[in-house]
C-alpha cells in the first residue's frame, strides 16, 4: 500500500523485493517519521509504477526497512513528467496520455490500488 503525500521529499518504502536493482547509500541517512523515530536509509534506486506498464518507474526511492507505510511524493511524480489528479472519484497517475495507476478515496488518504494484493501506495 503508498501513501500519496503532496508535502513529501521522498518516495520510500520498505519493500525490498518491490526493486529492479538497489544501489547503496554512497552516505548515510535517516528518515523521521510522524513520531520523529529515526529509520535508517539502507538504499536508493527505482521501482516500476504499474506491472502493465513497466517502463514507468518511480525513480530515487528510498528503501527504509523499519517504515511500516509506503509512501509515494506527488511533487516526484510531477518532476517526472507525469501527472497526478486527485477527485472524489480517486486518484488517477497519468503518462504519455494514459491512466498508469490508480486509486480510492480511503478516509483523508488516496490509497493506490495495488496489484501484488497485500501491498498499496497512499497519496494523501
Amino acid at each position: 500500500m503508498w501513501y500519496v503525500d503532496s508535502d513529501a521529499s521522498n518516495h520510500m518504502t520498505s519493500h525490498k523485493e518491490w526493486f529492479v536493482f538497489l544501489e547503496k547509500q554512497m552516505q548515510p541517512g535517516v528518515v523521521a517519521t510522524g513520531d520523529d523515530s529515526p529509520h535508517p536509509i539502507a538504499n536508493v534506486r527505482e521501482i516500476p509504477l504499474s506491472d502493465v506498464r513497466q517502463e514507468e518507474k518511480l525513480m530515487n526511492v528510498l528503501h527504509v526497512p523499519t517504515i511500516t507505510k509506503n509512501l509515494v511524493s506527488v511533487g516526484h511524480i510531477v518532476d517526472q513528467g507525469m501527472e497526478v489528479r486527485l477527485t472524489h472519484l480517486g486518484c488517477f497517475i497519468e503518462g504519455e496520455g494514459c491512466v498508469i495507476a490508480q486509486g480510492h478515496w480511503g478516509g483523508r488518504m488516496f490509497i493506490l490500488d495495488s496489484t501484488d494484493g497485500g501491498t498499496a501506495m497512499f497519496v494523501k
